[in-house]
């Protein structure tokens, strides 16, 4: 694995010109995408997709059917043998795997793959890249630009939102608020904004993705606002996420944690947690959502008040496979539901260490 900086990084973005780019779902995945394109141009890139929605998984992330000299992986979020895995897979070896993240995961070992995350392996602080948009704003010399600073500023909100009324975080981001001002917005149009996008996943619809991302990488937060798709899918994605969250079953319910089971086709996990989450901002909320046409589930761990990074690292040494960040934390499982030994370690864990009875 090469660990670059970001002149460097930048640098080999300059010289491409065939490139494929691969982003997460999310605000921040679609936010970074767009202004990938925006400093690339169209001429330079030849396709951006998505790994398939809701799987995390090197089997996941597609491959490009022509020849290209970079594929360039945004905010996916898996640990780095992953990207080796996938790396491995490749019938072209030709062309530079660059992986651009901000999730506390482990680092890739092959030194073929460009891989770029300051906060893997403990490298930083959250706040400090509180989003993918916001190492590609930096990676790019952070440009004067109203499109760029949108995006950048549309990436953050989207992966903090739950979390901007917490007071740590919002005097760490006080410049974002600034930023925002100077734009003419305000905090809760992006938030909405970030909604709508999420929104598209949420019905697993990847052709509104890649609107959003095209429209976002020529007009900014501005042109997301009057896209059409993005206002449609909001009201339909909302319709989901109310009558999932009627369908919600409190399992147990404990001072500082509850459990909740939900069985629900569609890719809600996310929104009813983050919800859970405002409603309880004293408890570490643990969901368990099943999605039968998938054939897997979630198990989704998010808290407003209490860092989840201790709990993250003692699920990880006994052998837990964990992603998520300081607030927020995800374990997929396979099958119908999970283990219960695998419920009653993040329990055991979360009592040892939060002090939960």
């Amino acid at each position: 694995m090469v660990r670059p900086t970001c002149k460097e990084i930048r640098e080999l973005l300059n010289k491409v010109s065939k490139v494929f780019i691969i982003h997460h779902w999310d605000t921040d995945g679609v936010s970074s995408a767009a202004m990938l394109l925006r400093a690339l141009g169209n001429e330079k890139v030849v396709d951006i997709v998505t790994p398939k929605i809701g799987f995390y998984e090197f089997s996941a992330i597609p491959k490009p059917d022509f020849r290209v000299d970079t594929i360039v992986i945004l905010d996916y979020g898996i640990h780095g043998d992953e990207y080796d895995k996938y790396y491995l897979s490749l019938k072209s070896k030709d062309a530079r795997l660059i992986v651009i993240d901000h999730h506390a995961v482990r680092s890739p070992k092959l030194s073929n793959i460009v891989y770029y995350n300051p906060l893997s392996n403990e490298g930083s602080h959250e706040l400090k890249y509180p989003a993918t948009s916001s190492i590609i704003y930096e990676i790019l010399g952070m440009p004067n630009d109203e499109v760029m600073k949108s995006l950048y500023l549309l990436g953050i909100v989207g992966d903090l939102a739950p979390l901007l009324k917490v007071n740590n975080v919002m005097s760490c981001l006080k410049h974002i608020y600034s930023m925002i001002k100077e734009l003419g917005r305000n905090i809760e149009e992006l938030k909405e904004l970030s909604e709508s996008i999420d929104s598209c996943y949420r019905l697993l619809d990847n052709a509104c993705l890649k609107e959003a991302v095209y429209v976002g990488s020529r007009d900014g937060i501005n042109g997301l606002m009057k896209l059409k798709s993005l206002i449609k899918a909001k009201a339909k994605a909302n319709d989901l996420i109310n009558d999932a969250f009627n369908k919600l079953h409190l399992i147990l319910n404990r001072k500082g944690v509850k459990l909740y089971e939900l069985t629900y086709n569609a890719y809600v996990t996310s929104a009813i947690g983050r919800k859970l989450a405002e409603l309880n901002p004293k408890d570490i909320i643990v969901l368990l959502h099943h999605i039968p046409k998938l054939g897997k589930g979630y198990i989704y761990v998010r808290s407003m008040s209490r860092k989840l990074s201790t709990l993250r690292e003692k699920l990880t040494a006994r052998g837990v496979k964990v992603g998520g960040k300081e607030y927020v934390l995800v374990m997929e499982y396979v099958g119908s539901k999970p283990g219960i030994d695998q419920i009653l370690t993040i329990f055991n864990v979360v009592r040892n260490e939060y002090g939960v009875s």
